[in-house]
């Protein structure tokens, strides 16, 4: 058992109070902090306190591969989401790994702004609602749909193109800034929602949000018309597979994912939004969001499962329960994450024993016993699934 120190992702959608309060450290309001990183992914290696007290750390990835241990499937995530996220879309595994290779062979570098493949791997995902969380999720229904385009009479051309071809023809107009149609649409949007109140739960307070900050980014708040708006109390939990779009909002989340930085973005952004490539990758079907919200599982030992049809990844949580020790079989790499309290992890066998205090993150080695202990914790745990 050994403690890691993961990365702060400084994206400009973050807050500034949240994760500096997690880790014990000063905030900035000139930084904003939008996500902290446990785990090996290259753009953010967490690393490896060599030993209590030491400042010595090495990369986390060397750290496993020269122990001979597993590599990491998973990217573990604490998420501080302030201002809106771009809706966006991952690919599947067959999907990266053509793109990956298409791309390399066209010799895009791997930091171009109109990359879409940073890597061969797809990138599911799951969160759990840390606090009030909002998000954009999947395709609307159709009475939805055409209820909010029927709105305005200046919707009409969307309308159109959704009643003939589809939500996947309409979504490609949404995208279409330089068609005439829709820039009119943009802007006539904007001018009758600007002053109005809406509520959270209309989807149309969450185009007023963006707009209000990014006025001269208007892609995206048509496409935005099209998708579930879904609302998580804290302990909630849902999944977004490859394919599904999907936008934060609003609030704070532990997320869980495969270790991968594959992005095709749909709207909402000011950055490269390939629309082509994004019309082979992403699902226009309907999906329903009660078909991903998680049914959580607890287990004997108090263990608060979240399962996901992923194969590769697993994550659960653990708070003061009915067993005074609960302990498990470590069979694959995990980390774990304290998120509040203090818990001390023991290896049953050696009686090694390390305190994980709130924002400190530890990695368990596969093949010991652990045991885990307090009297006020909450423990998030990752791992690999064989």
């Amino acid at each position: 058992m050994l403690k890691i120190r993961g990365r702060i992702q400084h994206y400009a959608w973050g807050g500034h109070s949240y994760i500096p309060q997690l880790l014990g450290q000063p905030q900035n309001p000139e930084i904003p902090c939008a996500e902290y990183w446990l785990g090996t992914h290259p753009a953010a290696p967490s690393t490896v306190i060599a030993a209590a007290g030491s400042e010595q750390e090495t990369s986390l990835a060397e750290y496993l591969a020269s122990n001979q241990l597993p590599a990491l499937k998973f990217l573990f995530k604490v998420l501080d989401v302030r201002d809106m996220l771009s809706i966006q879309v991952h690919p599947t595994k067959a999907q990266a790994e053509e793109g990956f290779t298409r791309e390399n062979a066209s010799d895009i570098p791997l930091t171009a702004s109109h990359r879409n493949y940073k890597d061969n791997s797809d990138k599911p995902e799951l969160a759990v609602a840390l606090s009030d969380f909002w998000l954009l999720h999947g395709i609307a229904n159709d009475e939805q749909i055409t209820s909010r385009l029927n709105r305005a009479e200046y919707l009409k051309p969307l309308l159109n193109a959704y009643m003939k071809g589809g939500t996947e023809a309409a979504f490609r107009l949404a995208l279409d800034t330089g068609n005439p149609d829709t820039q009119h649409m943009h802007q006539a949007l904007a001018a009758d929602i600007v002053d109005k109140q809406y509520a959270k739960t209309d989807i149309l307070f969450w185009v007023q949000q963006w707009l209000r900050k990014n006025p001269q980014t208007p892609n995206g708040i048509l496409t935005v018309l099209f998708m579930n708006l879904v609302h998580l109390a804290p302990g909630e939990a849902i999944f977004q597979p490859s394919g599904l779009l999907h936008a934060y909002l609003e609030g704070q989340n532990i997320e869980l994912m495969a270790n991968s930085d594959n992005v095709l973005r749909a709207g909402l952004t000011p950055k490269h939004i390939d629309v082509a490539e994004l019309m082979k990758i992403a699902n226009f079907n309907s999906t329903p969001p009660a078909e991903f919200i998680i049914d959580t599982q607890s287990t004997e030992q108090g263990e608060l499962r979240y399962p996901t049809p992923f194969p590769d990844f697993e994550l659960s949580s653990w708070s003061p329960g009915p067993l005074a020790s609960p302990h498990w079989l470590v069979e694959q790499p995990e980390i774990l994450l304290c998120l509040d309290g203090t818990a001390t992890l023991t290896d049953i066998v050696s009686g090694s024993a390390i305190v994980c205090e709130k924002g400190e993150a530890v990695l368990l080695w596969p093949g010991h016993t652990v045991s885990l202990n307090g009297e006020h914790f909450q423990v998030f745990r990752a791992r690999n699934i064989a």
